[in-house]
């Protein structure tokens, strides 16, 4: 999942929105690339690292389904923010991870947030 901005932007907070907390990434990097004109392709850099993410929380027990009633944000502080012109959010493992079936990833909003960003 990435997304290119038209120039050189920084980014300080990513927030993640979901509805579903079996799909919500456990373990996830935010990286961060500069599009130099001589690379063929973009190196990227983690600039967040989160292991066992506590998720989003779990649904109201009177709804039956995978699907909250309604979508969960968490936001994250990047410590160490810089200018990129990509950023890509790298998910290594979900919280469904027993139930073969489901192991995928689900998000319904992604927002990169920082002095000058606001991309969704």
């Amino acid at each position: 999942l990435a997304y290119t901005f038209a120039e050189m932007t920084t980014v300080t907070h990513v927030s993640l929105t979901s509805d579903v907390p079996a799909d919500y990434p456990l373990k996830w990097q935010l990286q961060g690339a500069v599009i130099d004109g001589e690379s063929t392709a973009p190196v990227f850099e983690t600039i967040l690292r989160v292991a066992n993410d506590k998720g989003i929380g779990k649904c109201s027990r009177r709804l039956r389904q995978f699907r909250c009633d309604r979508p969960q944000t968490r936001t994250y502080e990047v410590h160490y923010p810089n200018d990129y012109h990509i950023y890509r959010i790298l998910i290594e493992e979900v919280s469904n991870l027993e139930q073969s079936e489901r192991n995928c990833a689900q998000l319904a909003e992604v927002r990169f947030l920082g002095p000058c960003a606001a991309s969704s």
